[in-house]
């Protein structure tokens, strides 16, 4: 007996065992799993029964359960061969199920590859029952990673809940995803071409059918996207070009593989010829096309970004200085700023301010823009004052003099002149009793320890008055009433303008010193109030009236200037 006939033998005792082991116990649905799926994948070279396949779809159709129950015992039978044509067989079911079985197979048999069982996971799967069975183990192997791939596809499909939509309407990023997915499955499908002795084998033939006849709708599929980004090309960015150029590369790869794969497929019989799909090459005149568009849309970006980049660099970097005025630019100058005059013009105009008091004129009696000079009139001015004689100036009242002469001091020097030839008018003349008046007016201020200068900074100094000075009495007021005895014809402080001059420097130094010299008498006085003891308010008024007891000090006194009453200092 030959060693092939041998092995059938042990094939068809090891068969007929499984199947007595699986219908030991009560006869349930599980059992009969068992048994069909022992008897759709026996040792025999003959491809599986029909009959036991649809027994099998049959009996898992109405349980999850029963699903359950069918994929353990596959990969059951699977983990324990290690004969080629028992391990094909399973794939062949397990290919069937998953095209024509419950929804459910899907999930079990993920579930069952994650858990780590060997199911479709057959890297290290070998026959070693002979010399001639290193090409058939290899296609046990890349078909069981082509059905790999294909369920780890659908399930993702799965997972993503989006509702379906026409591929014209995915995205750019979608459809690159989804080529790249149809690439992994024809990268498997392209595997399991056989080589070697499984290109006669009749059963390697049969289990290809059903994967050739997936692979027209996976070039299909992957026409339609390539189309899709031939569409897009031309207005996608630069980086996504290029990856549509490189996609297209690996495509037209796969592409002429294919192309040669169904030319085999075809001098075997899988499948009829029609049902072949025409296979368009990526040619490399195509790929040179794209390859020029990226080269020259890489320049016009590149180009672009630089001047753009250059522009932005100019309106930091530069400075453009303006152009010389010329007469062009001074006319559109002086009409700017004709208009900057008009609006501001009309701003005023809208903006009624609240007009502002009139302010009555104040006569200027100090009038010195006249004729009159100290050497026409200085002598008729000195005999006046002091000679007593009578002045060649006419006798008119005062008020009238003021009012009609040019020279007011001049007519009021005349009309105290004549004094004694006068007699006491009413009606507002000047008369006696006013310039008495004056004089009993200055009087009664130096009794009364007022001072006739202009004031002391000191609390306590006071100047005693100074006999034989003339002092006029206190301006008077602005509305018109006199504050004491003076000329009633004048309704205003006749001086009222020059107040609104800062007084000269050497005044301003002078006001100082004399304030000086008051705050040091006063620190004297006090010192010498508290040397006596403090004995009360009758020492401090013996003191104020008597400033004399402190030894060395004069009062008004400093290095031998006196206070003046006009507010200056006289040479003592």
């Amino acid at each position: 007996m030959s060693q092939s006939k041998i092995k059938k033998a042990l094939g068809l005792v090891k068969d007929r065992t499984s199947i007595g082991l699986a219908k030991v116990g009560m006869a349930t649905i599980t059992t009969d799993l068992e048994v069909a799926i022992v008897k759709a994948t026996r040792h025999s070279s003959s491809p599986p029964d029909e009959r036991h396949i649809r027994e099998i779809i049959t009996l898992t159709s109405y349980s999850r359960f029963h699903v359950g129950s069918a994929v353990s015992a596959i990969a059951k039978r699977i983990g324990k061969t290690r004969n080629w044509t028992v391990a094909l067989k399973c794939l062949i079911l397990v290919h069937r199920l998953l095209a024509e079985g419950d929804p459910s197979y899907e999930q079990e048999f993920t579930y069952a590859t994650r858990r780590g069982t060997r199911l479709l996971n057959l890297s290290d799967f070998r026959d070693v029952s002979h010399s001639d069975s290193w090409d058939f183990s290899a296609f046990v192997r890349t078909y069981a990673l082509y059905l790999d791939q294909r369920l780890e596809s659908r399930m993702k499909a799965r997972d993503d809940s989006l509702p379906p939509k026409p591929f014209r309407e995915l995205g750019t990023d979608k459809v690159f995803a989804r080529i790249q997915s149809l690439q992994h499955i024809l990268e498997r499908f392209l595997a399991t071409r056989p080589t070697g002795y499984a290109k006669q084998s009749r059963l390697i033939i049969i289990s290809l059918y059903p994967v050739v006849q997936e692979s027209f709708a996976v070039y299909n599929e992957i026409t339609e996207m390539m189309s899709i980004l031939i569409d897009r090309f031309t207005n996608l960015e630069v980086p996504q070009c290029v990856n549509v150029y490189e996609t297209f590369s690996r495509v037209g790869k796969r592409l002429d593989e294919l192309d040669s794969y169904y030319d085999w497929s075809k001098s075997v019989g899988i499948a009829r010829s029609f049902e072949y799909p025409v296979i368009e090459r990526v040619t490399p005149r195509k790929l040179q096309i794209m390859d020029d568009f990226i080269c020259d849309k890489s320049a016009s970006f590149a180009r672009r970004a630089q001047k753009i980049a250059e522009q932005e660099t100019q309106s930091v970097l530069e400075i453009k200085a303006l152009p010389a005025p010329g007469d062009d630019q001074e006319k559109k100058f002086a009409e700017e700023e004709e208009k900057i005059a008009d609006e501001q013009a009309e701003v005023r105009e809208e903006t009624v301010l609240p007009e502002a008091p009139k302010m009555e004129k104040v006569p200027d009696l100090l009038d010195l823009t006249g004729d009159f000079t100290a050497e026409e009139n200085g002598d008729r001015l000195a005999l006046a004052l002091f000679s007593g004689e009578a002045s060649s100036a006419p006798a008119a009242p005062l008020a009238e003099a003021i009012n009609s002469a040019a020279d007011w001091e001049l007519a009021l020097v005349e009309s105290t002149s004549n004094l004694a030839a006068k007699k006491a008018e009413l009606g507002g003349g000047f008369d006696v009793l006013m310039l008495d008046g004056l004089y009993d007016g200055h009087l009664a201020n130096a009794a009364s320890g007022q001072a006739a200068s202009a004031g002391s900074a000191s609390s306590m100094v006071m100047i005693p008055p100074q006999p034989g000075l003339l002092a006029l009495p206190a301006p008077p007021s602005g509305d018109g009433s006199s504050s004491g005895t003076g000329i009633g014809s004048i309704s205003s402080d006749p001086f009222a303008a020059s107040t609104m001059v800062a007084p000269p420097p050497y005044v301003q130094m002078s006001d100082m010193e004399k304030k000086q010299v008051f705050m040091v008498q006063e620190q004297q006085m006090w010192n010498q109030y508290a040397k006596d003891g403090m004995q009360g308010q009758l020492a401090l008024t013996q003191l104020q009236y008597n400033p004399y007891s402190t030894p060395g000090l004069v009062p008004g006194s400093y290095m031998g200037v006196q206070p003046s009453l006009y507010g200056g200092y006289m040479q003592s």
